[in-house]
């Protein structure tokens, strides 16, 4: 039997111009777009088995892009993390050692001024009506070293290369 198939028909394995050619096989979550889709659409599809879209947008569990990554800086610095993720309609919450940052809910967490009580583990957990996923990075807070010169002994231009006693001490 050749099927009767119009300009408007779709087909699934063959062509309008050849239909000689019979499909056999299965066909599981199909899914139609009216647009190519990237190769980042293509990704998350095919790691969370999910052929549904909203809005031309993939809807599946949060699958992250990009983590945020360590950092080490020094004491009053500014330190920003970020997490790129898909997913549609995603939640956010940073977490700091396992506790919930009160208001930090969204793909980007600052902290302005750290001191050494900032130092440690900071998470995002991300989630949808899909499911959840979460990611991780270490703040290292780096105290800048302090000379101290005690025993003041001035080096004269007549004698700049006199010795003299003195004591250096470095802390952090």
């Amino acid at each position: 039997m050749t099927p009767n198939i119009t300009s408007g028909d779709q087909c699934i394995g063959t062509s309008r111009s050849v239909h000689t050619t019979d499909f056999i096989g299965m066909i599981d979550e199909v899914g139609i777009w009216n647009r190519a889709l990237t190769s980042l659409e293509i990704a998350v599809l095919y790691n969370n088995g999910h052929g549904l879209t909203v809005n031309n947008t993939a809807v599946s569990s949060p699958f992250i892009i990009t983590s945020p990554q360590n950092q080490t800086v020094n004491a009053g610095s500014s330190v920003t993390f970020n997490v790129i993720a898909t997913g549609g309609a995603l939640n956010y919450q940073w977490q700091f050692k396992g506790q919930n940052i009160p208001g930090a809910n969204n793909a980007t967490h600052a902290l302005n001024a750290v001191a050494a009580t900032n130092s440690g583990i900071y998470s995002v957990v991300i989630w949808n009506a899909y499911g959840s996923a979460n990611a991780s990075a270490r703040l290292t807070i780096s105290s800048p070293l302090t000379l101290t010169q005690t025993n003041r002994v001035p080096v004269t231009e007549t004698n700049p290369s006199s010795s003299f006693p003195a004591t250096i001490v470095c802390t952090t």
